[in-house]
């Protein structure tokens, strides 16, 4: 038990070093390319994601600092997926509606922060694991965290300029 709440700390943490700045179009923020032809792409990585969505057509290829990432919309649901320098598969980030997140998370998000509402979510899916990064607001007050099964942790509380 020990060692998987360890292991949940660490991708916790990973993924904010990942996620805080990935609501545009390069997940690590640090793309280092333009869109890439297909032959420049690690063929690993593009043999896994053609093997895993065969009936994505229309796919952008990126080089990223730790590899390649692909960006692509998978039942009309903006998503990127990331492989490391080897072409091993790291992660996916799909963008969601609120109202699509697990009725369980839905009730600790209420009782966590009442009277705010959800923003925007980023749910991440890692090969075992699932995370959702959410900005929460509540008048000129903005939080985000990141919530998964067994924990919530706090990534930043903001006071927005008033208009």
């Amino acid at each position: 038990m020990k060692t998987q709440q360890f292991k949940n700390k660490v991708l916790m943490s990973y993924f904010f070093s990942i996620v805080i700045f990935s609501n545009s179009i390069s997940a690590q923020g640090l793309v280092t390319s333009g869109a890439l032809r297909l032959n420049e792409v690690n063929i690993h990585a593009a043999r896994y994601f053609n093997k895993k969505f065969p009936d994505i057509i229309e796919q952008s290829w990126y080089n990223t600092s730790i590899g390649n990432q692909v960006v692509y919309k998978e039942n009309g649901i903006s998503r990127q997926s990331i492989f490391n320098q080897r072409g091993e598969f790291e992660y996916t980030i799909k963008y969601i509606d609120a109202k699509d997140l697990p009725q369980n998370i839905l009730k600790r998000i209420a009782l966590n922060f009442p009277r705010f509402e959800v923003h925007s979510v980023s749910e991440i899916q890692f090969s075992e694991n699932c995370m959702y990064f959410i900005v929460i607001v509540q008048g000129n007050t903005q939080k985000s965290f990141v919530i998964n099964e067994e924990e919530i942790q706090l990534h930043c509380s903001v006071l927005l300029s008033e208009k």
